[in-house]
C-alpha cells in the first residue's frame, strides 16, 4: 500500500499533529497586569496555506474567585482569536468561570481555527492567563486552590494539541 503524498490530499484533511501534555502542578502570584503561559507548542507548518486546528484543555483554578483573569491563545506574539471590540473592554479568548472550584480547578476546554498562517516558519502556540485585576492573584495549574493533603483533592493533566489542516 503506498501512502498519499501530501500534496495529493485533499482539503481539510489532518496533515500533522503535535501536542504537549503538562502533569505537573503549579501555582504562581501574579501582579497587576500579570501574564504567565500555561502551555506552549512549537509547530512548523509543511504548507504556506495551511491551517491550524488548537485544541486547549486546561485545568486552571484562582485563588478568592475573583473575575479578574482570563486566558488568551497566541501564535508567536499574536492573539489568535478574540472577541470583538466594545468600548474600553477588554478582547480576550476566554473567560473563565471559577465558581464553585477547588478539588481541582475547574476544565476549560476549547477549539480554535488559526487562519492567519502565512509560509513554513516554525511558529510557537502559548496559551496564556492574563490577570487584570487591581490587586494581582494567585493561579493554580492542574491542582486546585485547597492543596491539603487529601485523597479528595485532585491533580489533573493540561493539553494543548496542533493540528494542521490542508487549506
Amino acid at each position: 500500500l503506498t501512502a498519499l503524498p501530501d500534496s495529493a490530499m485533499a482539503s481539510g484533511s489532518v496533515i500533522q499533529v503535535v501536542s504537549t501534555t503538562l502533569t505537573a502542578a503549579s501555582t504562581a502570584t501574579m501582579s497587576t497586569n500579570g501574564e504567565v503561559t500555561l502551555l506552549s507548542r512549537t509547530y512548523t507548518p509543511t504548507f504556506s496555506s495551511s491551517n491550524a486546528l488548537i485544541q486547549v484543555s486546561v485545568h486552571v483554578d484562582i485563588a478568592n474567585q475573583y473575575g479578574g483573569m482570563f486566558i488568551n491563545v497566541l501564535r508567536d506574539s499574536t492573539i489568535v482569536a478574540r472577541g470583538d471590540a466594545a468600548s474600553n473592554r477588554r478582547q480576550v479568548t476566554i473567560v473563565p468561570d471559577f465558581t464553585n472550584t477547588s478539588f481541582g480547578g475547574a476544565l476549560k476546554s476549547f477549539t480554535l481555527l488559526d487562519t492567519g498562517i502565512s509560509g513554513t516558519s516554525e511558529v510557537t502556540y502559548k496559551v496564556n492567563m492574563l490577570d487584570q485585576n487591581g490587586n494581582g492573584g494567585e493561579y493554580y495549574l492542574n491542582t486546585g486552590r485547597d492543596n491539603s493533603d487529601n485523597d479528595y483533592i485532585l491533580r489533573s493533566v493540561s493539553t494543548l494539541t496542533v493540528m494542521e489542516i490542508k487549506a
